[in-house]
Formats: structure tokens, sequence, C-alpha cells
């Protein structure tokens, strides 16, 4: 009875330990994405979830996002694939 007692304790003790650890690593990671949406250049209109998505999405390395589109790089040239609507 005192062993079942000792594994059920270690067991919970385990389990908090790493749910404290983790709970600070997710602030942390949310914290530096928040941050990196608002640090976006003010002239910049994609997030960079939206660019990353789109990077993944078409299967390239490289986007030209001008004022009005992004654009991939596809047989020797620029093909719009997000447009920006102005409202």
């Amino acid at each position: 009875m005192r062993k079942g007692r000792y594994t059920i304790r270690r067991v919970v003790f385990t389990l908090m330990f790493l749910f404290a650890a983790w709970l600070p690593l997710v602030g942390y990671a949310h914290f530096m994405e928040t941050k990196a949406e608002r640090t976006l250049s003010p002239t910049t209109w994609v997030t960079g979830t939206e660019i990353q998505h789109l990077m993944k999405f078409h299967g390239t390395n490289v986007l030209k996002i001008t004022d009005d589109q992004v654009l991939i790089w596809r047989t020797g040239k620029w093909i719009p694939v997000l447009e920006r609507h102005h409202g």
C-alpha cells in the first residue's frame, strides 16, 4: 500500500513539474509570435503568418511583396498569388 502511494505521488509531482516547465515555454512562444507580428514594416500589409502559409502552400522560399500584390516566381516570371483589397 505504501509503495502505491509513493508511486502515485511521484507521478503527480512529475506531471506538475512538466506542466510548470511547459507553461512558460508556451507563453514565451506566443509572446514572440505576437511581437513579430507587431514589428512588421508599416508598408507591409501581409502578416508573417500569412507569408509563411503562402510560402508553404506554393512551395517556394521567395515571395515578392508590393504595395498591392504578393507574387511568386514561376516559369521565368512573377505570378500574383494574393491581392490587397482596398476598402
